[in-house]
């Protein structure tokens, strides 16, 4: 059916089956097509049943629909047309795996629905969100899903309800997923990859990648950890050292569930390597492997000797950074002489290579050398006079204890070399003979004597005053007898015991012991003389003190065993006329132990001399020497 236009001009025709054109120059030659305004146009083969309203509108595939002037239809269906580089496209546009795209909701089944063309286009307005799979979206649903953070079937960011109930669950705020079945149960966090799982309490975590899981680092008081090996003193910046509590890890590993390929499923725990990492520059920044090569290859030096330290930098007074007062550094170093100067005579005072340091008065101690010997050096005296050094030679015998001393050392010349005697002294012979204590008979008539001339005599006083004839009262009976009024009783056995009272519990006084029953002693002043009683705020106060002091020993203890374990990490010459300088470091439970040490082995192979000078963390300082003859 043909209306409208002229028979010679613009005419309208309707050639398809059951076809239906209207207006000048439209046309219907496809199978129940409908054209509907002037040059509208609709065709194809078979049943197309194409629509065209508008016009100029094309409608040229089976079914395909052509809404408003200039519109055309030409996508049939099945097909996804051309990208922008005429590409012929083979599928719809999706996100993730879809699963059969072939169906309905991915693939057309009919010709295309068009309100434009490659040159024309429109808004469509009027629409309502779509429910289906196969509904149109409007803009409404696509803001949604722009404020939405989670991405991903089966994944969520709410925080469960607490066990009892007493919380209920709540989504958590400014957090963000990622892939299928991610969870976030932390404010603030974010799942990136399928599995991937922020925890409670992570608050701020971040898990990356599928089936990580970032946890909660944080104690049992809400406070965020600390660094390992983060120093006890010293620290100015502790966000290098110590996490948020509000930004928490960021996990790149976790576990999942798996057949171990018996029938069972087993937790697998696995972690990822970071690669592409630069090297840090900051404190806060990661580290890389190259870092680390290169921090191992200069202790490897330190170990095999091939890396010269020349000074170790150590700080006695850490100051105040803060009020721009600098910290005092002392340099722990072997002063090395030059070459002529090792070859000349090695008399007293020759620079043959000396072990010293900085004093915190910037005066340069001595402390060791090899044809010196080993320096002592003690602080200053009571009255704040300094005392000069003691040289100890390694070919002189050594007294202990003054020049009466009680042990004495002496070198002399022996067949193979010299002889080391050491031995005691007449004076500490002395000592050992005189050290006796005898008893004193004369005290014992005199403490005799006196107790029973005082025992007599007050019995025959008591005897005489006995005969007035004074009749007491039957208080006076009854207290003679030791019981009073007010509950207090005197026993036969001398001890005083005060009645119980309400709460309270009956009090026994003796001559060794006194015996309070549980009850308390208030109001207790607090202690003065040695033999005072002590209250309770000085036994705490005392306590606390003895705790502080612990632990500055306990700290000193393993500063000292640092130091131990560096100075007993010293290798040792062993090959005839050579010597070894050594450099040692030890670390145990956070404190740290440095040594510097020296040794010598004579060319005949009979003596080994070492010396060594060490220093720890605490700030303190130690020194060893020690001389072996082998045979």
């Amino acid at each position: 059916m043909a209306i409208g236009g002229g028979v010679a001009a613009e005419p309208t025709t309707a050639t398809g089956y059951r076809a239906v054109a209207i207006g000048g120059n439209a046309s219907a030659s496809a199978t129940y097509g409908l054209s509907i305004g002037y040059d509208a146009r609709t065709s194809g083969t078979g049943e197309a049943g194409a629509i065209a309203l508008g016009r100029t509108t094309s409608a040229s595939v089976n079914g395909g629909v052509a809404l408003g002037g200039y519109s055309t239809a030409t996508r049939a269906a099945g097909t996804f047309g051309t990208s922008s580089d005429g590409t012929e496209l083979t599928e719809a546009v999706s996100f993730g795996n879809v699963g059969d795209k072939t169906i309905k909701e991915w693939t057309s089944t009919q010709g295309v629905v068009s309100i434009g063309s490659d040159t024309v286009s429109r808004q469509l307005t009027g629409l309502a969100a779509g429910s289906q799979d196969n509904d149109a979206v409007n803009v409404a649903q696509l803001k949604s899903l722009q404020q939405s953070s989670v991405f991903g079937q089966g994944s969520s960011i709410e925080i469960p309800a607490s066990e009892d109930g007493s919380t209920p669950a709540v989504n958590a705020v400014n957090a963000s997923v990622l892939g299928d079945s991610g969870k976030v149960m932390a404010n603030a966090g974010s799942a990136f990859g399928a599995n991937s799982q922020v925890q409670i309490g992570a608050k701020g975590a971040v898990a990356i990648g599928a089936n990580s899981i970032a946890t909660s680092r944080l104690d049992a008081n809400g406070a965020a950890p600390t660094g390992y090996l983060m120093p006890s003193e010293g620290v100015t910046d502790k966000s290098v050292w110590q996490a948020d509590v509000n930004h928490g890890v960021v996990s790149f590993g976790g576990s999942y569930e798996a057949d171990d390929g018996t029938g069972n499923t087993q937790t697998v725990t696995f972690n990822r390597q970071l690669t592409g990492v630069a090297a840090g520059s900051e404190d806060n920044d990661a580290v890389n492997v190259a870092q680390l090569k290169e921090v191992n290859n200069q202790v490897q030096g330190l170990v095999s000797g091939q890396t010269k330290v020349s000074t170790i930098d150590l700080v006695a007074d850490p100051g105040d950074p803060e009020n721009g007062v600098e910290p005092t550094r002392i340099g722990l170093r072997f002063e090395a002489a030059s070459t002529s100067a090792r070859a000349a005579s090695q008399s007293e005072g020759d620079n043959i290579g000396r072990l010293a340091y900085t004093d915190t008065d910037g005066t340069v101690r001595r402390v060791a050398t090899m044809s010196d010997g080993i320096l002592l050096s003690g602080g200053p005296t009571s009255g704040g006079a300094a005392v000069e050094s003691v040289k100890v030679g390694l070919d002189q015998g050594i007294t202990f204890l003054g020049e009466d001393g009680y042990l004495t050392t002496e070198v002399t010349a022996g067949e193979n070399g010299a002889v080391v005697k050491i031995a005691t002294t007449q004076e500490l012979k002395n000592l050992l003979a005189n050290s006796g204590n005898t008893g004193d008979t004369g005290n014992t008539g005199g403490s005799t004597g006196g107790s029973t001339g005082g025992s007599t005599g007050g019995s025959t006083g008591g005897t005489s005053g006995g005969s007035s004839g004074w009749t007491p009262t039957a208080a006076q009976q009854a207290a003679m007898n030791g019981t009073f009024e007010n509950g207090i009783n005197v026993g036969a056995s001398g001890a005083v015991t005060i009645a119980a009272g309400e709460g309270n519990q009956a009090i026994t006084l003796q001559q060794n012991n006194v015996n309070m029953g549980g009850n308390r002693i208030q109001n207790v002043g607090a202690p003065i003389a040695a033999t005072d009683a002590a209250n309770k705020q000085y036994v705490d106060s005392t306590a606390n003190s003895l705790r502080s002091k612990i632990h500055d020993v306990d700290r000193d203890l393993r500063a000292g065993v640092a130091m131990a374990m560096a100075v007993g990490n010293l290798p040792q010459a062993y090959m005839p006329g050579k010597s070894i300088l050594a450099m040692s470091a030890g670390t145990y439970h956070g404190q740290g132990g440095f040594a510097l040490g020296l040794s010598h082995a004579t060319n005949d192979r009979n003596w080994v001399f070492k010396g060594a000078a060490s220093v720890d963390t605490r700030g303190n300082f130690g020194g060893t020497l020690s001389a072996g003859y082998q045979f």
